[in-house]
């Protein structure tokens, strides 16, 4: 299903136009059919046959009313830019153009209208006029259709054209439903009553709706579309739907989301700017209007049909904005959206959404900080195109990457998304001129070059000490990131720099240098031989660190009870215990006892060790050999 929708100066015949294609009235207030206006969204459909049923919105023309046109525009597929043949291209004409290339970035199309008002050499001459002036504006040339919404004249041919722009229109997403409410009222007995333009995925009877952005809950009662009930209502589609659960009434500008869609929502967000449409400048610097722009400024910005009064303060040296804004509204991560005048009849910017949530200054400066580096990167993108440099495909979105970028620059890693575990190779590549480097396979982290190096020499350092480097000791380099710890251990085992030996690690080939209390303990413990030393009995209570400290640079080993043998001794009675035995075989305890001539004293803590190693497991009173 597709959803078009008119754009114009006032009185240019936008409503006629409508009622010409679908044969119906989209004025639905009295005072609308009064004043022979437009002040508030209408909406019409009609039946084509390459795109079943096409729903239209109808959005007011005059400056009055802009804030109802801004609501009326998004989640569009099409828009037709109205102009009156015995006006012309006008103010508003050129303020309509840009707020559908700001907000919505549908296929827009020229509808010249009243041709029946004017002769051929003015038509003709208008027909240049208005695609110079629209070229300049959208950045391409639009197809221009001249037709009498009265007479009926190109009436046909403006519905055909309309059915092939619509035909070569992307599919909408069919994961995660979204839709702005743009109409809102309660129903004795059917709870309350919202309607919209239904932007992705489905909405089906009787499931749940998350309304942002209270973030409240709510079930859906009853569906319509195209004034008929529906027991499900597919992206593209206008829905109206009753919903119960809710503590009071929705309004427009709510949204409404399934549990998929990442919603952002509140009074704080992070706008990426850019350039209007038809100029190289991200703020409108007309003469009327603000020299710059500055911080502070109060604006109004408009996302879906959500709007809300605010300041913006940009920030230094990037194309990058805070809004702080009076009432919380909600959206979709990169969401495009339109900076008005505080009065609401102005277009000052336009951008996209890449965050949310409140910030103290420390935060803000480490943000500045960072943006323009982030900036740096995001030059290899072709954002338009959604191309990279070399032609590559992008192949997720740019909030995603600017989250992972983000995060990466402030404590110097990041791990990757699942959506972009598939993108190893494209992300290397993109990263390479950054200094960003990919470790990891499963769990796999984006590292700052410098911060990679750092990380390294600290864990080649403590792994050098004699007692080595202990997995908790790694983790917490890592503030407790145990997936990032994991990654770089295993890089650096991989690149043989360092070797594991239990929870250890320790550099490849490095002979431990012991203290001299700790080689007088280390060969006194050697000298003990299977009945190793105890702390309080064969050794004094003071020794019992230094033991913990060669049993950490691995030349003792810790049995149950207290008990200390040497690395060597312990190594020599676990191969006394599995001599001539494979894996797989059964031994008792007993037998144990025979093969090492040890008491069980010994003989039970020996085996439990062995069993914390992996060379046996318990089964009953027998141990079973799980490796020599």
């Amino acid at each position: 299903m597709k959803v078009i929708g008119t754009a114009g100066h006032v009185d240019h015949g936008k409503t006629a136009l409508i009622k010409a294609l679908s044969g119906m009235d989209a004025d639905r207030l009295p005072e609308e059919k009064a004043r022979k206006m437009t002040t508030d969204l209408g909406f019409a459909y009609y039946n084509d046959s390459k795109n079943g049923i096409v729903g239209i919105v109808d959005v007011p023309g005059h400056e009055r009313y802009i804030r109802n046109m801004v609501a009326g525009i998004w989640g569009l597929d099409l828009v037709l830019l109205i102009i009156a043949a015995d006006d012309g291209w006008m103010p508003q004409t050129s303020l309509h153009a840009q707020i559908a290339v700001s907000m919505a970035d549908p296929s827009i199309l020229i509808v010249l209208n009243k041709i029946d008002l004017v002769d051929k050499e003015k038509l003709d001459r208008l027909k240049a006029e208005v695609l110079s002036k629209a070229e300049s504006i959208m950045a391409f040339r639009p197809v221009l259709y001249a037709v009498s919404s009265t007479s009926g004249i190109g009436i046909p041919e403006l519905k055909e054209g309309i059915g092939k722009l619509l035909s070569g229109r992307p599919a909408r997403k069919k994961e995660g439903s979204l839709l702005y409410v743009d109409r809102s009222f309660a129903s004795k007995g059917l709870g309350y009553i919202v309607a919209g333009t239904l932007a992705s995925g489905t909405l089906k009877l009787q499931n749940e709706i998350t309304v942002y952005p209270r973030k409240e809950k709510a079930k859906i009662r009853s569906l319509e579309s195209y004034q008929k009930d529906i027991t499900i209502a597919e992206a593209g589609s206008r829905v109206a739907m009753g919903l119960s659960g809710l503590k009071s009434p929705l309004k427009r500008g709510d949204l409404l989301a399934s549990s998929a869609q990442t919603i952002f929502f509140g009074k704080e967000f992070l706008i990426r700017l850019k350039a209007l449409p038809g100029l190289e400048k991200l703020f409108n610097t007309g003469n009327d209007l603000q020299k710059a722009l500055k911080p502070g400024l109060e604006v109004e910005l408009a996302i879906g049909s959500a709007m809300s009064l605010g300041e913006i303060w940009p920030y230094k040296n990037s194309p990058y904005a805070r809004l702080l804004l009076e009432e919380a509204i909600a959206c979709p991560p990169e969401a495009l959206a339109a900076v008005l005048s505080r009065d609401g009849t102005r277009l000052l910017c336009r951008g996209s959404i890449m965050a949310f949530g409140k910030t103290d200054a420390k935060e803000r400066r480490t943000t500045s900080a960072l943006l323009p580096k982030l900036e740096e990167l995001f030059a290899a993108i072709d954002v338009q195109n959604t191309k990279c440099t070399g032609g590559q495909s992008f192949p997720f979105s740019l909030y995603e990457l600017f989250a992972l970028y983000m995060e990466l620059l402030k404590k110097g890693w990041a791990k990757l998304p699942a959506s972009m575990g598939s993108s190893r190779e494209f992300l290397a590549e993109l990263f390479k001129k950054s200094n960003i480097f990919i470790v990891g396979e499963e769990s796999a982290f984006a590292f700052e070059s410098g911060k990679l190096e750092a990380i390294k020499r600290r864990l080649l350092k403590t792994a050098s000490e004699a007692s080595g480097l202990a997995t908790a000791v790694a983790y917490s380099v890592f503030g407790g990131d145990e997936d990032a710890a994991r990654a770089v251990l295993k890089m650096l085992l991989a690149e043989q720099a360092l070797v594991q030996d239990a929870s250890f690690y320790k550099l490849k080939g490095a002979v431990a240098k012991l203290k001299p209390e700790e080689e007088a303990l280390k060969k006194k413990l050697e000298l003990a031989g299977k009945a190793g030393l105890e702390p309080g009995k064969s050794a004094t209570q003071q020794e019992a660190k230094t033991l913990k400290s060669l049993c950490s640079a691995g030349l003792a080993v810790p049995l149950d009870g207290g008990i200390f043998l040497s690395k060597k001794t312990y190594d020599e009675c676990v191969a006394l215990v599995l001599k001539g035995k494979k894996e797989g075989d059964s031994f008792s305890v007993p037998e144990a006892k025979d093969q090492t001539g040890m008491s069980r004293k010994y003989i039970i803590p020996l085996l439990n060790r062995m069993e914390d190693h992996g060379f046996v497991k318990r089964s009953g009173d027998v141990r079973i050999v799980k490796k020599q």
